[in-house]
């Protein structure tokens, strides 16, 4: 069986076997994230001492390298000599110059190996900015969920590998790890055996407050505003409060991601902007279909969303929003609702700002 191994990296490859000094410039800086914000002759150090670990590791023994990273230290004990190049790597690491360098480290040593690699781009996944920090946990969650059901459903075997990382990422992933791994892997600093830890059987038991609320934790997730009073009656823990503007939470998000395809899957579910309006016509010809387009025509629905909101400028590529050439039964424009087997485009007209869905029906050619 093939496995998807996520881990959490931190920049133990670049501290250990390293003097104090050089150490506490590395830490002092593991923040910043680019060079330029480092002064001239400290970046200079740190630049070469990236660039000597690098052709260190690379020529390094699995002993050695176990002993330079904590990350690689899990995965050579993981694999226990053996190896399968079908596997592939999920890097996480911080949104800053250290942890990007540290990621291409690593990367390039499992490259070497033979290994798949990928190095999501979490932005702002640093510790310098609370609110930031918790925004950058929510699009984790995104990633999660947008990205690791796949690979379970291709029967990869799903691996978060938290042996490595800071301890305020490592904390939120085990969280994660409950919902989308099967089994999490750890090394302790006092030991040298690797712990093995299942998935839990966990049942998130939020379902009943995603569908009694719907409409405010689709729009959040959209980042749409929202008024307080919308939220009220949410738990506190879904929502985050910054500079008077409110967002999901990064728990928020985990139970809007966890619930929202199961609840897609039921039925088409109100418009979430006002300037699109279902007529009677659109809601005739989306009756009855299968859960599984109802889900692609709710996601489609809030790609339509967004692109509206904000102002035609964000193009989505799967959505391909386009004004017809010729007026077709009063449509002035369509947009995919999905491309798989009988490919279907809904067709619609403007009035005013307010954009009127019209139907459901075969694209033109069809």
């Amino acid at each position: 069986m093939a496995n998807v191994i996520v881990s959490t990296c931190g920049t133990s490859i670049l501290t250990n076997q390293t003097d104090d000094d050089l150490r506490k410039l590395l830490n002092h800086h593991a923040n910043l994230q680019k060079p330029a914000d480092c002064p001239n002759e400290v970046r200079q150090k740190i630049e070469d001492h990236i660039q000597q670990r690098q052709q260190q590791v690379m020529a390094s023994s699995d002993v050695d390298l176990s002993r330079l990273s904590a990350e690689m230290n899990a995965l050579l004990k993981f694999y226990d000599g053996r190896k399968n190049t079908q596997d592939v790597h999920i890097l996480i690491h911080t949104d800053t110059w250290l942890g990007g360098q540290t990621g291409e480290i690593i990367k390039s040593v499992l490259e070497q190996r033979g290994f798949i690699v990928d190095r999501p781009s979490i932005r702002d996944l640093r510790t310098k900015d609370v609110s930031g920090f918790q925004l950058a946990l929510s699009e984790l969650v995104k990633w999660a969920s947008e990205t690791l059901p796949g690979y379970r459903q291709q029967k990869y075997h799903v691996v978060f590998n938290l042996t490595g990382g800071f301890k305020s990422i490592q904390g939120f992933m085990q969280t994660l790890a409950m919902l989308y791994a099967d089994e999490s892997i750890y090394v302790f600093e006092t030991g040298n055996e690797l712990l093995h830890l299942p998935r839990l059987p966990v049942r998130m038991e939020e379902e009943q407050v995603v569908r009694d609320h719907l409409m405010v934790l689709r729009q959040l997730a959209l980042g749409f505003a929202v008024q307080n009073e919308a939220v009220a009656a949410l738990p506190e823990t879904f929502i985050l409060r910054m500079d008077g503007e409110l967002a999901l939470s990064p728990w928020g998000e985990l139970v809007w991601q966890e619930h929202k395809n199961k609840l897609y899957r039921e039925q088409l579910y109100a418009t979430p902007l006002a300037s699109i309006h279902y007529t009677t016509t659109f809601l005739a010809s989306v009756e009855g279909l299968s859960p599984d387009r109802y889900t692609l025509l709710n996601q489609q629905i809030d790609k339509l969303a967004q692109y509206l909101r904000s102002g035609h400028q964000d193009r989505l590529k799967s959505l391909d929003f386009k004004q017809l050439k010729l007026v077709r039964q009063g449509s002035t424009h369509e947009f995919d609702a999905w491309h798989d087997q009988n490919a279907k485009r809904v067709f619609c007209h403007y009035e005013g700002n307010i954009l009127h869905l019209d139907r459901l029906d075969e694209g033109i050619g069809h």
